[in-house]
């Protein structure tokens, strides 16, 4: 049994996005967590009690236990635990003692334990002791609508926690194979450490003629000319440029030949600026260029990405609302903190190439911590490429929209005045990599995300797909401007 057709059903109803992580039998849920290296605070465990009023069905994390005492008081209820034999016989269509987190499919009232609400996703058995759900918090609250959330567990100590975390990082220094990838989230705390790298001393020098683009950035009123004549000074780049605005990309404008005509009638000022810098100032990193997260790989997704979240962005019902020029700038700078984990981290960044390359199936953050838990690059832990890449855009005084959209990609829980664009870059992330363009784990879109947008899956579908049937697409930015 992978997943209860009750659950599943119940799933795919809602549009839910989740990753069904399969692995061999086990006997508890303590257990399952070991073998798929998730942290105890991150898995569910469910728990059945009862009492006159009816059912009850507690959600809470597995490195906690319940207070029953104070569960009854709040709840003025007098809810006692049943036993095993009578729980498997309600949950009848899951295995015995592995009991999903939707009470109300049981005929139980939910109620969840408020201390899930710190991390980003959660896993839950569904029913099965061969299979584990790995969901968005956002998502699972979604669900969870009917539910009660309160406090009633209360922290444990969990033995053998770090024994089995290291035993999983060895494995994957050492090149072993581990039975799925560890998925341990970074800690949020990032502000322990981020001084680390808040050193300008660790960029490297911007080439003269990024630092020349740099001041058109700044100016107030375009100057087109200007840029078109700096920016000629690198054929390559603008020989692209001419190329790139001639693609199928822009059908609706006529062939043009200059640089300057690239600019003003297709491209626009900001727009121009943003590629050129991008395409400049990422020269100056040192950076392993093959590899699904190599330099090649990283500017096809960074432009693919700019266009699609522009795309996204131009429909109807956006119009006025946000700069299509800063969607398309937060959505080609979105990744740049790997061109900084790259430059910095050479070994580590190899590894982590490799470690995309086994596991397509498994986020980029989830796997940095491995790839980044050793060696010199141990005080970056809790940072990752996107914390790194917020500070970059930072230093390189970009737009607090750019800044932002760097630095919670990966954030499906961000709320704040930058939020559009982020959901905006997560989307378009997302859809890229429905056709394994991108890194990280292939899942249905976030259902929560789509809705605050007022958007639907088809619709975002049919963009994508009409972006990628255009003839001239740059897959190999890095390679074309060797």
């Amino acid at each position: 049994m992978s997943i209860p057709a009750k659950v599943k059903r119940y799933l795919d109803k809602h549009r839910v996005a989740y990753q069904a992580l399969n692995h061999s039998r086990t006997h508890t849920i303590d257990d399952a967590a070991v073998r798929l290296g998730v942290e105890p605070f991150m898995m569910l465990q469910t728990i059945l009690l009862k009492d006159k009023q009816g059912l009850v069905s507690l959600v809470f994390p597995l490195d906690a236990q319940i207070d029953l005492v104070g569960l009854n008081r709040t709840l003025r209820r007098d809810l006692k635990f049943l036993p095993n034999l009578v729980v498997d016989n309600i949950f009848q269509d899951c295995e015995p003692g592995s009991h999903p987190p939707f009470g109300e499919l049981y005929g139980a009232t939910t109620i969840l334990d408020k201390t899930l609400l710190k991390s980003p996703f959660i896993f839950f058995e569904p029913g099965s002791h061969t299979t584990v759900i790995r969901m968005a918090l956002e998502d699972f609250q979604f669900l969870q609508a009917n539910a009660y959330w309160t406090h009633f567990a209360v922290k444990k100590d969990v033995l053998g926690h770090t024994k089995f975390k290291t035993a999983h990082t060895k494995a994957w220094q050492s090149g072993q194979e581990v039975e799925n990838a560890p998925l341990s989230l970074f800690s949020q705390k990032v502000n322990e450490i981020v001084e680390h790298i808040q050193n300008p001393n660790l960029l490297p020098p911007l080439p003269r003629l990024a630092q020349e683009i740099t001041q058109f950035m700044k100016l107030k009123e375009p100057d087109i000319e200007g840029l078109s004549q700096t920016i000629t000074e690198d054929l390559d780049l603008s020989q692209w440029l001419v190329q790139y605005a001639n693609s199928s990309h822009f059908p609706d404008h006529p062939k043009i030949g200059s640089l300057y005509e690239a600019i003003s009638q297709i491209l626009g000022f900001n727009k121009a600026c943003y590629i050129a810098f991008g395409l400049v100032a990422s020269s100056a990193f040192q950076m392993q260029k093959n590899g699904p997260i190599g330099f090649d790989a990283f500017w096809r997704h960074a432009v693919l990405a700019a266009i699609l979240a522009e795309k996204i962005a131009s429909l109807p019902r956006f119009q006025g609302e946000v700069s299509l020029e800063l969607v398309h700038g937060s959505a080609l700078f979105h990744n740049f903190g790997l061109l900084l984990l790259g430059h910095l981290f050479g070994p580590e960044f190899r590894l982590l190439n490799k470690m995309v390359s086994r596991h397509p199936g498994v986020a980029l953050n989830v796997l940095e911590e491995n790839a980044l838990g050793m060696g010199q690059a141990q005080k970056m832990l809790l940072c990752g490429h996107a914390q790194m890449g917020g500070w970059l855009m930072r230093q390189w005084q970009m737009p607090e929209e750019v800044v932002i959209t760097a630095r919670e990609h990966h954030n499906l829980l961000y709320k704040g005045p930058q939020q559009f664009y982020v959901d905006l870059i997560m989307i378009a992330n997302q859809l890229l990599r429905e056709v394994a363009i991108g890194d990280g784990a292939s899942l249905p879109l976030s259902a929560g995300i789509l809705s605050r947008l007022g958007l639907t899956y088809p619709e975002v579908r049919v963009v994508r797909d009409n972006l990628l049937k255009c003839k001239v697409t740059p897959h190999s930015v890095g390679a074309e401007l060797d």
